[in-house]
């Protein structure tokens, strides 16, 4: 044998035992996940007025934020909620 068909030989031996480990491959585990859908809504309804609701109680709220006169509230996943501040003591929900 020549010295590349000797080296020809030996490096399909050498993949073909790399390749055989892969086939006595066995799964006892399961994974569970959580899977998010998206949500489509069409450009009508994005582009369409926001209806602003009337002043509501808080639950969770997060962040406050202070524009001008105005308290902005922040609330996890359900919006924002604006006070009027110009008087301090007293502030009136707006929406």
């Amino acid at each position: 044998m020549t010295r590349s068909r000797l080296f020809q030989t030996f490096a399909y031996l050498f993949l073909g035992l790399m390749l055989s480990g892969c086939l006595e491959d066995e799964c006892d585990a399961t994974q569970t996940y959580t899977r998010y859908d998206p949500v489509y809504i069409t450009a009508e309804d994005l582009r369409g007025p926001l209806e602003p609701l009337g002043p509501q109680t808080l639950e969770q709220p997060g962040k406050i934020y202070y524009y001008k006169n105005f308290l902005l509230i922040n609330e996890f996943q359900k919006g924002i909620h604006f006070y009027d501040n110009s008087d301090p003591a007293n502030p009136t929900a707006l929406s």
